[in-house]
C-alpha cells in the first residue's frame, strides 16, 4: 500500500470505485475497525493542520487508519502546501486519500510535487473507444457476457456514463437470471431506448409496412402532448436523414461514407440503408409532408395527439 493517494478527475464513478478499492485493501480482514479507523474530511470546512494532526497522532496499536479528504482541490494553497510537506514524510500507520473533483494540472503548482510523493489514480471521463471494454469488464464481474449487438446498443444508449452503465448491467443481470448471456432484447425489455433510437425503429416499421409495430413504439414513448411533439420532431429528423442519404448515394457516395456523414452507428448501417432503398423520391417527400401536417395538427391542439399519431402511422404505412 502507498501512504498517500491522489485521486483526480471528472468521473464520480471512477473516484468512488478507487476509494472503495483502497478502503477494501486497508481494512481487509478487519472490518470491525472501520468505524474507528476511517475518517473523512471535507475540503470546504477543514484545515491541513487538522488532517495532519489526525494522521500523525493515530495510535499505532489500533492498526492502520485511513483518511479521506474530499474536495481536496478547494483547499487553500497554503493548506495544500502543508499536505505536500506531510506527503514527503508520511505516517507509517496512515493511508491518506486526496480526492480532487474535476481536472487538475499535474505539471504545475503543488499538484506536480504531490504527484511525485503519492500514487496518482486518474479518474477522468473514459474515452468512447474504451466503453466496450468497460461493458465486458462490468458484466464479467457479475459472471455475465454481453453479446456484440447488445454492447453496441449499450454504448449508443448510455455513452460514457459509467455509473449509468453499472446500474444498467446490474438490472440486466437480475433480468437474465441464471442465463449467462445478455442480449439486445434484454436491453429493450429492461432499459428501453431514447426517442432518437425509437424514431429509427419507427421508420423501420413503416418501411416494412408494419403499422401495429409502429403503433406499439409510439405507445411506449408517448404519455403526454409534450412527448408526442418531441417524437414527431425525431421522426421528421429521421426521414430527413433518409432524404439526405438518397441524395448522397445518387451522387456516388458509398453506403458506409454516407452513414458516416449522417452519424449512423455502424450497428445500424445495414438496416438504415434498407430504409433508404425502400423509398423512392416521391414517396419520401410525401412522407415528410404527412409528418409536417401531423406536427402542425399537434401544435394547434384541435385534435387529440393519440388520433394524430395513429393517423400518421396508417398514412405512412399505406405509401407505395
Amino acid at each position: 500500500m502507498n501512504a498517500v493517494y491522489l485521486l483526480a478527475g471528472e468521473d464520480e464513478y471512477l473516484r468512488e470505485a478507487a476509494i472503495k478499492d483502497i478502503k477494501h485493501k486497508v481494512f481487509k480482514g478487519i472490518k470491525s475497525r472501520q468505524g474507528f479507523n476511517y475518517k473523512i474530511f471535507y475540503g470546504e470546512n477543514v484545515r491541513a493542520r487538522e488532517i495532519v494532526d489526525r494522521a500523525r497522532s493515530f495510535d499505532f496499536l489500533a492498526g492502520r487508519q485511513l483518511i479521506l479528504v474530499r474536495n481536496f482541490n478547494i483547499l487553500t494553497p497554503s493548506d495544500k502546501k502543508n499536505i505536500l510537506n506531510y506527503s514527503k514524510n508520511p505516517s507509517e500507520f496512515t493511508v491518506l486519500m486526496l480526492e480532487a473533483v474535476g481536472k487538475i494540472n499535474l505539471k504545475k503548482d503543488v499538484y506536480k510535487e504531490i504527484h511525485d510523493y503519492s500514487k496518482f489514480i486518474n479518474c477522468g471521463k473514459p474515452l468512447a473507444s474504451s466503453m466496450a471494454g468497460w461493458i465486458v469488464k462490468l458484466a464479467a464481474s457479475r459472471k455475465k457476457r454481453v453479446e456484440a449487438a447488445a454492447v453496441q446498443l449499450l454504448k449508443m444508449r448510455l455513452g460514457s456514463d459509467l455509473r449509468a452503465l453499472d446500474s444498467a448491467l446490474e438490472k440486466l443481470s437480475l433480468y437474465a437470471g441464471t442465463r449467462e448471456n445478455i442480449t439486445a432484447k434484454d436491453i429493450e425489455a429492461t432499459i428501453g431506448f431514447d426517442v432518437s433510437y425509437s424514431a429509427f425503429n419507427f421508420s423501420d416499421a413503416v418501411t416494412r409496412k408494419a403499422p401495429q409495430e409502429a403503433l406499439r413504439i409510439i405507445k411506449s414513448l408517448v404519455f403526454n402532448k409534450g412527448d408526442a411533439v418531441k417524437l414527431i420532431g425525431m421522426i421528421a429528423w429521421q426521414f430527413e436523414r433518409i432524404i439526405k442519404a438518397k441524395r448522397m448515394l445518387d451522387e456516388g457516395v458509398s453506403a458506409r461514407d454516407t452513414a458516416g456523414r449522417l452519424n449512423i452507428h455502424s450497428f445500424f448501417i445495414e438496416k438504415f440503408m434498407s430504409q433508404v432503398k425502400s423509398f423512392d423520391g416521391p414517396s419520401i417527400k410525401k412522407s415528410l409532408t404527412y409528418i409536417i401536417e401531423a406536427d402542425l395538427a399537434m401544435k394547434t391542439g384541435k385534435t387529440e395527439s393519440k388520433i394524430i399519431l395513429e393517423s400518421l402511422v396508417f398514412r405512412l404505412c399505406s405509401l407505395r
